[in-house]
């Protein structure tokens, strides 16, 4: 069969591809220009910024060659994918949009705008409220042990991990909204299991807490529930 005599779903399909790939490549290219202005202007920085939540004098060592170099190109990459999410963000929207109603549509691109600007609120929440306690409490009950030398890159990976995990629990209104715009959930839903919320609350701080602290549990466990009851309202305002 010719091209000229392909049937229309596999001129759709090609179309399609074409289509990703072009998108795809631009978000690739977006990547590559963050990690690189990251790797130039702001690694050494955030570096310094993790070392810095540490308290008290600790000897950052590499306990392998090459992991300084390694804890660099991790964090540059991060800050890659920070710093070009406006690009993979915009073409991901863009190649959906077409399969969507008008009504989806609207509600897409105000959820993808709320959930970067979560994100960005549960790092900052993470970086300021959870490592430091976190770390403080985990050094002092080690240093009755042992002489603490840490890791560089282990110490990177548990910032990271720990602002990461916090920036994705802070997405949880915006999986409520979803889950509610598909009726899954229901606004009254909170109220009225208001006893297994507070458990689940309890639950999950304590999963994610590093350092088991009942000071930190609380503070994640509250920010949890605040963010429970603004999914539960924005669903209360939508009539789900």
């Amino acid at each position: 069969m010719t091209p000229l005599h392909q049937p229309l779903w596999a001129e759709a399909m090609q179309e399609h591809w074409e289509e990703l790939r072009g998108r795809l490549i631009w978000s690739t290219l977006a990547l590559v220009l963050g990690v690189g202005v990251s790797w130039f202007f702001g690694v050494t920085s955030v570096v310094a910024w993790l070392k810095a939540i540490m308290p008290g004098t600790v000897l950052f060592v590499q306990l392998a060659p090459g992991e300084g170099f390694m804890v660099c190109v991790k964090v540059a990459l991060w800050l890659g994918v920070v710093l070009s999410s406006p690009v993979w963000v915009y073409h991901t929207l863009r190649f959906v949009m077409p399969g969507l109603t008008v009504h989806e549509r609207r509600w897409a691109g105000v959820l993808v705008v709320l959930g970067l600007l979560l994100f960005a609120v549960g790092v900052g929440f993470g970086y300021g409220v959870v490592l430091g306690p976190a770390l403080g409490f985990l050094v002092e009950m080690g240093q009755s042990v042992a002489a603490l030398q840490l890791s560089i890159g282990t110490y990177v990976d548990f910032c990271l991990a720990v602002l990461v995990m916090m920036g994705i629990c802070f997405e949880l209104p915006i999986g409520m909204v979803v889950l509610g715009l598909v009726g899954v959930v229901r606004s009254n839903m909170v109220l009225a299991q208001w006893r297994m919320v507070v458990l689940g609350c309890a639950l999950m701080a304590a999963f994610i807490t590093p350092s088991q602290d009942p000071i930190t549990m609380l503070l994640v466990m509250g920010a949890l529930l605040v963010l429970l009851l603004l999914g539960g309202g924005v669903l209360r305002l939508l009539g789900r």
